[in-house]
């Protein structure tokens, strides 16, 4: 009878460990001790950089690294990290290995240097496979690194390398410029060459932009006028909230950033002015001015774009005292849920009608709030307590 419970203890013991098992075993030693083992056992490092509220890094925790042929593959091949960005040894690591968005699949030698890198949540199979090419020295991100540092600049390697960048989260502006550089100005009108300036240049002053801008037409007719306002439009967009950012002049240097943009002559820029009124008044808790770049863009370009409705509507909420403010700021309230009934923003509108006194219509409308909150799956307790708060004021 006793070598009978051994033998059901023993097979009980060995399914435990074949359970735990089914998904990547990480270390949970000091990042010194995880590059010596790496070392020790001739090992590349697979690091997870992941911070705790990233929803991606979540999905992949839940949906990949539990996947048996996942596990099975990286277990075999890797010593695995888990390592929060964010804390302790993380913070320094973010810094050495360049890791800016998450999650940040990088791996390491044992010497500590960067082999091959991804980013962004993927399925199994992609997954696996990238683990494979950290492996494969040729294709792997170091060597294209290895390659550029060295020097070459030739436009078919800097077309490959840029496809290998936009897969890091890395910054792309200066290898596309080299890239632009080592061609012929009129070339940047070819397709492949469109597609690098589309997606890898974000400098307002860089000739390839330049060049876009003054032969905006050439390229609408080849490419969609869509497409290249939408690029114009992005990109200027973004130069002027690091505008706004900065610490010296901010209102100087957008004021005439502004200009720029109305001399240009590009399709919507009366748009992307209000825009950056809307971001730069924001930024000085200006509400009056905020409030009318927020009229402006509501009602003249955005007026079917729930979420937009919604953004200012809450904004509105928040900072606006005026009763006249608020009332207009209740109608785009109420035409988001119009247009888009979500929890989010019918809870928007209930809280301003709330603020502008008309609680019987807050309360139904934040109850049908928590109805789709409920079909949601989402946490309920900050719509009952609007409701519960509605209820106690109309006693």
């Amino acid at each position: 009878m006793n070598k009978i419970i051994l033998l059901l203890l023993t097979f009980s013991i060995s399914y435990a460990h074949t359970s735990t098992a089914q998904e990547i075993a990480f270390e949970t030693g000091t990042w010194a001790e995880i590059k010596a083992k790496a070392k020790k056992e001739n090992k590349l490092i697979f690091m997870d950089a992941f911070t705790t509220w990233c929803g991606p890094c979540k999905w992949m925790s839940k949906n990949i690294f539990t996947d048996k042929t996942v596990a099975d593959y990286y277990n075999a091949n890797f010593i695995n990290a888990k390592i929060d960005m964010e804390k302790g040894e993380g913070i320094d690591i973010a810094k050495e290995y360049k890791v800016s968005c998450y999650p940040n699949l990088v791996y390491i030698d044992g010497d500590g240097k960067l082999v091959h890198r991804a980013a962004g949540s993927m399925e199994a199979a992609a997954f696996i496979d990238l683990g494979k090419t950290a492996y494969t020295p040729e294709k792997a991100f170091s060597a294209y690194q290895n390659k550029y540092d060295a020097g070459n600049r030739k436009p078919e390697f800097l077309t490959a390398y840029l496809d290998v960048m936009s897969q890091t989260c890395l910054p792309t502006t200066s290898v596309a410029t080299d890239y632009f550089a080592s061609i012929k100005e009129e070339d940047i009108l070819q397709q492949g060459n469109w597609n690098l300036l589309y997606h890898h240049i974000a400098d307002v002053t860089s000739a390839p932009f330049v060049y876009l801008v003054k032969n905006r037409k050439a390229f609408e007719a080849k490419y969609t006028a869509d497409s290249v306002n939408q690029k114009i439009y992005d990109t200027y967009l973004q130069h002027g909230t690091t505008l706004i950012r900065s610490k010296e002049d901010a209102a100087g240097k957008l004021k005439a950033f502004q200009q720029e943009i109305a001399n240009s002559g590009i399709n919507r820029a009366e748009e992307l002015t209000a825009n950056l009124n809307l971001s730069f008044a924001k930024s000085q808790s200006d509400w009056t001015a905020w409030f009318f770049a927020a009229k402006t863009l509501s009602e003249k370009y955005y007026a079917e774009d729930a979420s937009f409705l919604n953004n200012v509507s809450w904004t509105a909420f928040e900072k606006v005292e005026d009763p006249k403010k608020l009332n207009e700021a209740e109608l785009w309230a109420k035409k988001s849920t119009e247009l888009d009934a979500q929890s989010y923003n019918l809870d928007t509108y209930a809280n301003l009608l709330l603020k502008n006194g008309k609680a019987e219509l807050a309360l139904t409308t934040e109850k049908r709030a928590l109805e789709l909150a409920k079909k949601g799956g989402e946490d309920t307790k900050p719509y009952e307590e609007v409701i519960a708060q509605i209820e106690k004021g109309l006693k």
